[in-house]
């Protein structure tokens, strides 16, 4: 409550989840006072990319986007956070299909991918070229 209180007095009317699963009541506590949600999943620093991985990446997706789909106040869904070698073929393929995959989840809200790279710049040739909006934070 601390924090949601923090939030209104400086006058913030949304925020992005952390790499880790927040819980259903904060999302709701949230969402009672009026405050905008992107709900991040606990995909931070991805450098490797395998068939694995991909497959756990939509389990969470999967299970994130389930829980909080009906919540009027989730405006997007962050498919990870700051990955890296993302104009490689093998990161390219990987973020396209977790960006299908939201959208066949819940094709009514926008997917965003957070970058600290400078590959967004040249988004058509990276996996940035699959989501709805890139967050460069370099």
């Amino acid at each position: 409550m601390r924090d949601i209180n923090l939030l209104q007095w400086v006058g913030a009317n949304a925020i992005r989840t952390s790499h880790y699963p927040y819980a259903e009541e904060t999302i709701a506590a949230l969402e009672r006072h009026g405050i905008l949600v992107i709900v991040e999943t606990p995909g931070c620093s991805i450098g490797s990319y395998n068939d694995q991985l991909l497959r756990e990446h939509k389990r969470i997706l999967d299970k994130m986007i389930g829980t909080h789909r009906t919540r009027a106040n989730v405006i997007m869904w962050s498919i990870a956070n700051e990955p890296t070698n993302t104009t490689r073929p093998d990161a390219v393929n990987y973020f396209k299909e977790l960006a299908f995959h939201v959208k066949e989840l819940d094709p009514t809200r926008p997917s965003i991918l957070i970058t600290g790279e400078f590959a967004h710049r040249n988004a058509s040739t990276s996996a940035f070229q699959f989501v709805d909006i890139i967050e460069g934070v370099t």
